[in-house]
């Protein structure tokens, strides 16, 4: 017996017993891309310090809003998760039509102009050398988050789910009722 007959033997074994996933009517979500984590994801001292320089009560409310805390696969483990303080700037599709409501994210997020324009712009070639990636230009701004998540696709990441690393030596899952950001 080879092992790849062993392997469809043990999933016709599963299926047998379980049901698919595909079967389970869930959606499967990729997660936050930022784009530059440096700029998006920050440590709870650039937080406080980020809602701090808010001038108003309502400007502090809203930024608030959109700093939610994040998890990293690295943070994953098996069957728990470790928190490691960090939070995520969810500058969203269309941010840039109302930063001037988030003038102290914007601040923090200026620090990061020239890499955050730059994002996707270079692409590398066998031999190292930079090229520009001429069809990325213009998929979002520079204040906006890579993958512009939408309010639908956000609400996802506040239900119960199950979380995993995409890349790993060995399984870390984690079943999360918690609202943590992936």
């Amino acid at each position: 017996m080879t092992e790849g007959s062993d392997i469809l033997k043990l999933r016709e074994k599963i299926e047998k017993i379980g049901k698919p996933l595909r079967d389970w009517n869930v959606k499967i979500y990729f997660g936050i891309i930022t784009g530059f984590n440096e700029a998006f994801i920050i440590d709870t001292e650039t937080r406080n310090r980020i809602l701090a320089n808010c001038k108003t009560e309502e400007e502090r409310k809203r930024t608030e809003e959109i700093i939610k805390p994040v998890l990293r696969g690295r943070d994953i483990g098996r069957y728990y998760y470790k928190w490691a303080g960090l939070w995520v700037i969810l500058a969203k599709f269309g941010f840039y039509k109302v930063a001037h409501l988030y003038p102290a994210i914007v601040e923090h997020l200026s620090k990061y102009e020239k890499q955050l324009k730059n994002r996707g712009q270079c692409r590398y070639t066998r031999g190292g050398k930079k090229q520009v990636n001429k069809d990325y230009e213009g998929q979002h701004h520079w204040l906006e988050l890579d993958n512009n998540p939408t309010d639908e696709y956000l609400k996802e990441f506040e239900k119960e789910k199950v979380v995993w690393q995409r890349v790993a030596q060995d399984q870390k899952i984690y079943y999360s009722s918690t609202r943590f950001l992936l």
